[in-house]
């Protein structure tokens, strides 16, 4: 998002902060210096670390371009309030709506990545998942997913909760969740 949602980025105004942004190539600022995709590449970066890109809570994918100016503070996370592990964060998207738009964005970015020589590292957090009622705290109707202390269970700075490592069912999901990531999105 950040490498590319200024207007000094170079990146179409529809691309900017978006996974889309990161494929543009030939994108330069107002003095004429490559920017986005081609200024890491100039960079010698081989890999990027992208922070969570999957669908999290704190941000509101609704919310039109105007609304998202006038509300800032609401539309920006670093993604570790995880609510489906399983698809790309919206916001990133150029069609929030469509979750077909979502993934396809999220693999020509990869791709357009590692056709630079660049490999991506996705930063993945099965740690934790927010306990507002939504996404995996409720993920089969029980607690069964949360930690079964409860003084364990929380996480102390985000007020999350925390996976119960212990359950194979916890393992089998996390385990696939990372190897769909693998397969599907390289």
């Amino acid at each position: 998002r950040d490498l590319s949602i200024n207007a000094e980025s170079g990146v179409k105004t529809e691309w900017r902060g978006k996974f889309l942004g990161l494929t543009e190539k030939g994108t330069t600022n107002s003095s004429g210096i490559p920017t986005g995709l081609d200024h890491i590449r100039d960079l010698g970066v081989t890999h990027v670390h992208l922070l969570p890109s999957y669908d999290y809570g704190s941000i509101d994918e609704t919310m039109t371009e105007a609304q998202k100016e006038a509300n800032t503070s609401k539309q920006f996370n670093w993604g570790y309030d995880p609510m489906n592990y399983n698809v790309p964060e919206g916001s990133y998207s150029t069609d929030a709506s469509h979750g077909e738009v979502r993934i396809k964005e999220f693999k020509e970015m990869v791709q357009a990545l590692h056709k630079a020589g660049i490999a991506v590292i996705l930063d993945w957090v099965p740690a934790h998942f927010p306990k507002d009622g939504h996404g995996l705290s409720n993920f089969d109707g029980t607690c069964l997913y949360e930690h079964w202390d409860a003084r364990r269970g929380v996480h102390p700075d985000w007020g999350t909760l925390i996976f119960d490592y212990g359950r194979n069912e916890v393992k089998n999901y996390l385990i696939a969740n990372a190897l769909y990531w693998v397969e599907q999105y390289h």
